[in-house]
């Protein structure tokens, strides 16, 4: 065979092969391209099936467990307190902050469950519920939602119950001395829902009138004077800047000396108003007491001189009663 033979015979070789191949590659491809679309077909059918058959189990894990569980207990307690009428520590308490900007709600049932609420300016910011339990004179909570995460509405873990007459308050301890100062100075008893104070108050009290002193704990009847008592700022220790006062208002923070002791009546911790001196009113609380004089920090605009500050006097009554 020639040369040219042998050259055309494995070009045509070469064709059969390639012509083989594609025809392998085309028919591969044929039932890939059916198969898959018969496949596809059937995984959307029954993907649709799946999520017609579990819409409501959809639906209902778009709610975290403990939202639902919030939804539950807050209606037990509505439902629980509709129906009594008077209860030892039952029953839907409130207080307001700066004006009634921020208000809080708290709801305790009988079956100690409880639910709260607390609104910026009508706004839900914060949410919470959970157990307690009547110990000692003092509610103690157990929430539901983690406190970190919900904030301010779920700082309080225990409440002190304090009676006035026909009113019930709940308060805290750290702001129980701050509750006494109101008390004395008529800020207490209020006679709204939407004054400013430091304390729970029970829904439908504010209407209710008091004679004598708020049954308060043993411990704190100190700080409930009967008659004022004042003191005069004798000493300026140091003066530093004050790290918290607001950019366009820079204050000062005074450690000062006063002339009343607990001699006098004066108890560690006990709050005094200004009485005396410019329009600028603090109110301070007593750091330490000796017998003779006690020690505050006073909060004052920049540049006040000692002799400016040794013209105030402090009482435990407010000027304005």
């Amino acid at each position: 065979m020639t040369t040219h033979g042998i050259i055309a015979l494995a070009v045509m070789l070469l064709c059969i092969v390639v012509v083989g191949v594609l025809a392998s590659i085309t028919n591969q491809f044929s039932i890939w391209s059916e198969t898959g679309k018969f496949e596809n077909t059937e995984s959307i059918e029954q993907h649709d099936r799946t999520q017609t058959q579990s819409l409501s189990d959809v639906l209902e894990s778009m709610e975290p467990p403990t939202e639902k569980e919030y939804l539950r207990i807050r209606a037990q307690v509505d439902q629980q307190l509709s129906s009594i009428k008077d209860h030892p520590w039952a029953g839907i308490y409130t207080h307001s902050e700066f004006e009634n900007e921020n208000q809080g709600w708290l709801a305790i049932s009988p079956d100690n469950l409880f639910y709260c609420t607390y609104s910026l300016a009508g706004y839900l910011l914060e949410k919470n519920c959970g157990e307690v339990r009547f110990e000692d004179g003092r509610l103690v909570f157990k929430y539901l939602f983690d406190e970190q995460e919900y904030g301010k509405v779920s700082e309080t873990s225990q409440l002190q119950i304090v009676n006035w007459g026909a009113r019930r308050y709940l308060v805290q301890d750290e702001n129980m001395i701050g509750f006494c100062a109101d008390c004395v100075n008529n800020f207490e008893p209020r006679t709204t829902t939407d004054s400013s104070n430091l304390c729970f108050l029970r829904v439908g009290d504010e209407s209710k009138s008091v004679s004598g002193l708020p049954q308060v704990p043993a411990e704190y009847l100190d700080y409930l004077p009967s008659q004022p008592i004042a003191a005069q700022i004798t000493q300026i220790e140091m003066t530093r800047p004050d790290e918290n006062s607001h950019p366009n208002e820079q204050q000062e923070v005074s450690l000062v000396t006063l002339n009343a002791g607990t001699l006098a009546g004066i108890v560690e911790g006990m709050e005094l108003f200004k009485v005396k001196g410019d329009l600028y009113h603090p109110r301070i609380k007593v750091l330490t007491a000796n017998e003779a004089t006690c020690q505050a920090e006073v909060h004052h605009p920049v540049g006040y001189s000692q002799e400016h500050l040794k013209e105030w006097v402090f009482s435990t009554h407010h000027a304005k009663q």
